[in-house]
């Protein structure tokens, strides 16, 4: 059996593992939210994680997801994505910072949380994963932030 670091690794490579069912089972018993999603409930964020606000409708959007999830990951920040409506789950002000796609999840996720706080949140909010599927200068310039967002974050 791989040990966690081991997993994580080929779970940043695209690689899916073979996991026992018995172990997802006692996971989802103890609790647990599947990794990279907001917690349920009002739980907290871990200390440090970007919240990731994006609705990925077509396949390719959905892998350009997969794929700044995998980058993030991979430059060593942690990180969480959130589809959809809100609906009052917790975790929003929590985050150490938002990577926004799409303007509606910017006012979404800025409509949970106080002024005080957005003031102090380090934001990028870029066009929806499906505008920027066929878009390739939008491509790069999200690329581009992201890269200029990765070091903020790993520098301070």
């Amino acid at each position: 059996m791989r040990d966690e670091a081991s997993l994580a690794r080929l779970t940043e490579l695209g690689i899916e593992p073979w996991v026992l069912r018995a172990r997802v089972a006692s996971a989802v018993a103890a609790g647990e939210s599947p990794a990279g999603t907001v917690p349920a409930g009002g739980a907290r964020l871990p200390e440090g994680t970007i919240l990731v606000m994006a609705e990925a409708r077509s396949g390719a959007a959905r892998t350009m997801l997969a794929d700044i999830q995998r980058t993030l990951r991979f430059a060593g920040l942690a990180c969480v994505v959130h589809a959809g409506e809100s609906g009052g789950q917790g975790g929003f002000a929590d985050a150490a910072a938002w990577l926004m796609f799409g303007e509606d999840a910017a006012r979404r996720a800025g409509a949970e949380v106080s002024a005080d706080r957005q003031r102090d949140l380090d934001w990028v909010v870029a066009p929806g994963l499906d505008e920027l599927v066929g878009n390739a200068p939008g491509r790069r310039a999200v690329w581009c932030e992201l890269r200029r967002f990765a070091r903020r974050r790993r520098h301070g």
